[in-house]
C-alpha cells in the first residue's frame, strides 16, 4: 500500500495506475482522429515505459534487500537508478504530471477513456505516491549498502550526500505534483460506452412515453369535433376521439397536446409496435417539393402495408379539417417513465460509511439514485465497498399522490438543473464555515455521505450531504453540519439549447458542458427525426471511485454535440489532494 492506504504498485513493484495504462494503450481515447496524434502518443508512451523501467529497477533492488535478507554486491553505478527516475519524471520537455492533469488528453481532442473511474487529480496523487515511495526505497537501498561496506572511502560524507539528494528529489517531485493538482480536474465521469445503441439494455436510456410528435386531425383537438380554425390556435388540448377507431394506440395522445402546427403530410411510415416511436418517418406529398422527415428508407408509396395517406381529413362534404402535428405529453400513459424519486440517499454515518459510487436505476416506473458505500478507515482508505439496495417502497400522501417524487410534465415541469456540488465551490465553503468558523479542508475534511434529487420550484435539481471527519477519533461526526446543500445561484446557469437535435446515439463525439447549466427535456428535430424521440437520454452506468476513496462531492452533468440530443449522467468529485502532499513533505522554506 502507498501513502494513506493508496495502492502504490503492482505485486512486481511496477507502476500500474489506471490512467497511465490508458495512455500506454490509448485506443479508447481518440477514435478516427488517432492517426493525427500518433507521434504524440508514441512519445508519451515511450516516456511512460522509461519511468516504468526505472521504477521496476529500483523496486527490484529494494525487494532483494528486504525479502532475501542478503547484501547486494556493492556497485556505485547502481545507485544512479534513483537519479535516472528523478530525471525522467522531472524532465521539463515532457511535463509529466501536467500531462496526467489533462494536457495530454486535451491534445488528443479532449476525449476521455471509455471506463474512467478516476479523476485526473486522483491519478496525479496516486502516481506521486508511487514515485515518492520508490525514491524512498532507493534511498534506503543506497544507505544500507554504504553502511554495509565500511571500507568505502568517505562513507559518512557520501551517506549525507544521498540523504540530501533524496530530500531534494522528493521535495521537487512534490512541487511538480502540487502544481499539476492545482489545474487538474477532480471530476470522475465516464466516457462513451463500448456498446453504443438505442436498443433495450443500452447504457443510454430514453425516458419512456414522455414527449413525442403525433399526427392528428383538427377534429381530434376540439370537444365537438369541429374544424373552424388553424392548428396553432390550440395552445393546449386533450385528444378527443373522432370518426373511426384508431388502428393503434400510438395514434392516440394519452395526455395533452401542445405546440401544434399545420404540416402538409403525404406518406407515413408507422413504427414497429414494440418501439417507443409512433412513426419511423414520413414523405411529403406531390404538392410540395419532395422531402422526407425521419427514417423512410423502408417505406415506399406503393407499399400500403407500411404507408397511408394523411394529407387531409374531411369529416363531411362541407368542412375540411387540417392535419396537425403536435407535441404529445403522454402523462396518462400507464407505461410512462418520467418520475424521479426525491428520497434522501444516505450512508450509515454511525458505522463510518461513505459514498464511493453512484448510478441511476429504474424501479416500477420511477428513477432512483443507488449508492455504493464503504467503511472509512483512516483518512483515505475505504474497505469493502458494496451497492446498497434501493428503497423503492411507494409512499403516498392523504390525496393518494406519491410522496417524495418529481414527475416531469411538458413544458412547465420539464427543466432540469445540471449542478456539480463539492467542497471546492465557494457557496459550499460559505455554508461549511458558517457552521464551523475554523473550517479548512486540510483541518476538517468533509466527505460525501448523501445525495438526492430535489424540486426547485418545478425544476428538477440535485443536492448533496457532507459529513465532517474527526482526525482524533478517526470517525465521521454528524454534529458540525447536517444540512443538504443545493446550488441556489440560479442566475449563473446557462441554458443548453437542444433545438434541431437528432438522436443522441447517432454520434460518439460528445463533449461535457462546463459550468452550471439547465436544459429542457424535449423532442428531437422535426426534419431529422420527426420529433419521435425524447432527449436528452440518461446514462444508467455506474460511476465509482477506483481505488475506493471518500469523495468531496457529486452532481449531474450533460455531454453532447451541437445537432444531437446528448446525455445526462451522474458524476463524482474526488478529494483535493494537494494539502496532503504538502504536509507529508519537507517544508519549502527548509
Amino acid at each position: 500500500m502507498g501513502l494513506f492506504g493508496v495502492p502504490a504498485t503492482t505485486p512486481s513493484g511496477c507502476l500500474s495506475a489506471g490512467g497511465l495504462q490508458t495512455m500506454r494503450n490509448p485506443s479508447g481515447i481518440c477514435g478516427p482522429s488517432i492517426i493525427k496524434n500518433i507521434k504524440l502518443i508514441e512519445n508519451f508512451a515511450n516516456h511512460i515505459d522509461s519511468i516504468n523501467k526505472a521504477l521496476c529497477a529500483v523496486q527490484l533492488r529494494y525487494q532483494n534487500l528486504t525479502e532475501e535478507k542478503v547484501s547486494i554486491p556493492f556497485n556505485e553505478t547502481n545507485f544512479h537508478l534513483t537519479d535516472r527516475l528523478y530525471e525522467i519524471v522531472s524532465d521539463p520537455s515532457i511535463h509529466f504530471f501536467h500531462a496526467i492533469a489533462g494536457e495530454f488528453f486535451s491534445q488528443l481532442g479532449g476525449k476521455r477513456p471509455i471506463s474512467t473511474t478516476y479523476s485526473s487529480s486522483g491519478e496525479i496523487y496516486h502516481t506521486y505516491c508511487v514515485i515518492a515511495m520508490t525514491l524512498l526505497k532507493g534511498y534506503v537501498t543506497e544507505s544500507y549498502n554504504y553502511h554495509d561496506n565500511p571500507n568505502v572511502r568517505h562513507r559518512d560524507k557520501k551517506i549525507k550526500f544521498i540523504s540530501t539528494k533524496f530530500l531534494m528529489h522528493v521535495h521537487n517531485i512534490a512541487k511538480l505534483a502540487i502544481t499539476a493538482l492545482k489545474i487538474a480536474s477532480r471530476d470522475i465521469t465516464l466516457g462513451e460506452p463500448s456498446e453504443f445503441t438505442h436498443a433495450k439494455g443500452s447504457p443510454y436510456v430514453e425516458l419512456k412515453w414522455f414527449v413525442s410528435q403525433i399526427i392528428v386531425s383538427e377534429a381530434n383537438m376540439h370537444p365537438q369535433g369541429t374544424c373552424q380554425t388553424q392548428c396553432d390556435f390550440y395552445k393546449e388540448s386533450k385528444y378527443y376521439p373522432y370518426g373511426s377507431t384508431p388502428s393503434s394506440q400510438k395514434d392516440v395522445c394519452h395526455g395533452t397536446m401542445s405546440q401544434c402546427r399545420h404540416q402538409r403530410l403525404g406518406w407515413v411510415c408507422p413504427a414497429d409496435e414494440s418501439s417507443l416511436r409512433r412513426y419511423a418517418g414520413i414523405k411529403s406529398s406531390r404538392r410540395e417539393p419532395w422531402r422526407s422527415l425521419g427514417n423512410t428508407d423502408n417505406c415506399s408509396r406503393g407499399d400500403e402495408k407500411h404507408t397511408f395517406d394523411m394529407y387531409e381529413a374531411i369529416p363531411n362534404w362541407f368542412t375540411r379539417c387540417l392535419v396537425c402535428t403536435c407535441i404529445c405529453d403522454e402523462h396518462k400513459n400507464p407505461e410512462t417513465i418520467r418520475t424521479f424519486s426525491l428520497q434522501e440517499v444516505e450512508t450509515n454515518i454511525a458505522e463510518n460509511m461513505v459514498i464511493t459510487g453512484l448510478r441511476l436505476v429504474e424501479i416500477n416506473g420511477t428513477i432512483h439514485i443507488q449508492r455504493q458505500e464503504g467503511k472509512l478507515k483512516g483518512l483515505y482508505a475505504v474497505e469493502s465497498p458494496s451497492w446498497i439496495p434501493v428503497d423503492a417502497s411507494i409512499k403516498r400522501n392523504k390525496k393518494g399522490c406519491i410522496k417524495e417524487s418529481f414527475t416531469l410534465r411538458f413544458p412547465d415541469r420539464a427543466i432540469v438543473h445540471l449542478d456539480t456540488i463539492s467542497t471546492r465551490d465557494e457557496f459550499v465553503i460559505d455554508r461549511l464555515t458558517s457552521n464551523d468558523p475554523n473550517y479548512t479542508i486540510s483541518a476538517v475534511p468533509y466527505f460525501l455521505t448523501g445525495v438526492k434529487f430535489g424540486n426547485d420550484n418545478g425544476r428538477l435539481n440535485f443536492g448533496i450531504k457532507l459529513t465532517a471527519w474527526d482526525a482524533k477519533t478517526q470517525k465521521l461526526e454528524n454534529i458540525r453540519f447536517d444540512n443538504w446543500i443545493f446550488n441556489q445561484e440560479s442566475s449563473s446557469r446557462k441554458e443548453i439549447n437542444l433545438e434541431n437535435s437528432d438522436i443522441p446515439t447517432k454520434t460518439r463525439d460528445n463533449v461535457e458542458a462546463e459550468g452550471p447549466r439547465y436544459l429542457m427535456f424535449q423532442t428531437t428535430d422535426n426534419v431529422k427525426d420527426f420529433g419521435q424521440t425524447t432527449v436528452p437520454f440518461l446514462d444508467f452506468r455506474e460511476v465509482v471511485s477506483c481505488p475506493p476513496m471518500p469523495l468531496s462531492g457529486a452532481g449531474l452533468f450533460y455531454k453532447g454535440k451541437p445537432g444531437y440530443g446528448g446525455v445526462i449522467g451522474l458524476k463524482l468529485v474526488s478529494m483535493d489532494f494537494s494539502p496532503f502532499v504538502a504536509t507529508e513533505l519537507m517544508d519549502e522554506e527548509n
